[in-house]
C-alpha cells in the first residue's frame, strides 16, 4: 500500500552548530505510495531534503518479500535511479510498519542502529551482510542465495530473530537465529565459528577452508541429480577455562567433528526436504564444474535446489595450548 519512510537529521546544542554538543537524533517518519513521492515531499514541505545515497535500511513487510513482481519493481526503483544507495542494508518484518509507530527511544536514528545491528558481528564476513546490491545482483541473473535479518520488536527494541532465505529472487523461508552460523558457514560467509557442544564444552573453529566439488550422481537418474561434495577444514580452539590433558583433547577433537559434521548434513538436508532450497549457494559455482548439469538447470535454478545432495567432511586441527 505504499512506503514508511523515516528520516533522521543531527540537532546539536548552542548558537554555533559547528561546536555544539551532539544530541540524539530528531526522527520523523510519514506515509508516501513511492520513494519518489517521499522525496519529493520532504522537499516541498519542509526546510531538508531527502539524500537517498544515505539510506541505511530497507525493512520490508514479509508478504512484499513473497511477492516476486513487487521486488522486481522495488529493485528497478533502485537500478533506475542514481541517488539511491546500493549498499543499504536489507531486513524483513511480519507488519513492518509497526516498527515505525513509535519512538523506542534508541538514541540514535533507526536506520543507524539496524546498520550497526549487522555490522556488529565480527564472525561474519562482510559479504555476508544482505544489501540492496546482492538483491540487484540475484534480479539481474536470477540465481544466488541470501539470508535476508528478520526482525521483531523485544523489550522496547528491534532484533533479529531469524533468518529469510532468498534465493533466485523467491523466499524460501526461515533460519533461525540459532542455526544461522551453518547458513553462513555453508556458504563461506563465516569468518570463525563458535558454539556450544552436547556435553557443555564451549569451542570456536577459526581459519576456515572451504573446498566443494559437483558432479551428478550414479544413481540410475540419467545423470540429472546433483550431487555437492564439501570438504571443510578448521582449526579448533577450547575455551582457555577448560583444563584438558592430551588424551583428551584428541578425544574432544573427533567428539567436535562428529557433532559438527552431522549438524551441518542434517541442516543441508533439512534446507532441501522442507525450503527446497541451495543452501550452499553453490548453484553460481556450477558452470565451473560440471557444464552438462549447468546446461541442465541453468534457466531452472529453483529445481537445482530442490534436487541437490549435500555430502559434507568436516574435519579439525587441534592447536597446540
Amino acid at each position: 500500500e505504499g512506503y514508511d519512510i523515516s528520516y533522521a537529521w543531527p540537532v546539536t546544542s548552542g548558537n554555533d552548530s559547528s561546536t555544539g554538543a551532539a544530541s540524539p537524533d530528531a526522527m520523523e517518519t510519514f506515509k508516501a505510495r513511492s520513494l519518489f513521492e517521499g522525496e519529493q515531499e520532504a522537499s516541498e514541505n519542509t526546510d531538508r531534503v531527502l539524500d537517498f545515497n544515505h539510506l541505511k535500511a530497507l525493512v520490508l513487510d514479509t508478504s512484499v518479500l513473497a511477492k516476486t513482481g513487487k521486488m522486481e519493481e522495488l529493485l528497478a526503483y533502485f537500478i533506475e535511479n542514481e541517488n539511491m544507495a546500493w549498499n543499504t542494508c536489507v531486513f524483513v518484518m511480519d507488519d513492518a510498519s509497526g516498527i515505525f509507530e513509535k519512538d523506542m527511544g534508541l538514541g540514535k536514528s533507526l536506520g543507524i542502529y539496524l546498520e550497526e545491528l549487522v555490522q556488529s558481528r565480527d564472525d561474519r564476513k562482510e559479504k555476508a551482510i544482505t544489501t540492496i546490491k546482492d538483491l540487484i545482483d540475484q534480479y539481474a541473473q536470477q540465481q544466488g542465495t541470501a539470508l535476508i535479518p528478520q526482525l521483531s520488536v523485544k523489550d522496547g527494541k528491534p532484533v533479529i530473530t531469524a533468518y529469510r532465505v532468498y534465493s533466485a529472487m523467491h523466499d524460501h523461508g526461515t533460519v533461525s537465529a540459532k542455526d544461522a552460523w551453518m547458513a553462513d558457514l555453508l556458504m563461506g560467509n563465516a569468518r570463525y565459528v563458535s558454539l556450544t557442544l552436547e556435553d557443555g564444552t564451549y569451542i570456536t573453529v577459526n581459519h576456515i577452508r572451504i573446498e566443494r566439488s559437483i558432479a551428478p550422481a550414479q544413481d540410475g537418474n540419467n545423470g540429472r541429480t546433483p550431487v555437492e561434495t564439501m570438504e571443510i577444514r578448521g582449526n579448533l580452539e577450547i575455551s582457555g577455562s577448560t583444563v584438558m590433558s592430551a588424551k583428551d583433547r584428541q578425544k574432544l577433537r573427533g567428539y567436535a567433528q562428529e557433532q559438527i559434521q552431522t549438524m551441518l548434513n542434517d541442516f543441508c538436508a533439512k534446507q532441501r526436504e522442507q525450503n527446497k532450497v541451495d543452501i550452499t549457494d553453490s548453484f553460481q559455482k556450477l558452470a565451473g564444474y560440471d557444464r552438462t548439469l549447468w546446461e541442465l538447470y541453468r534457466n531452472n535454478p529453483e529445481a537445482y535446489g530442490k534436487k541437490l545432495h549435500t555430502d559434507i567432511r568436516f574435519s579439525l586441527k587441534l592447536l597446540t595450548a
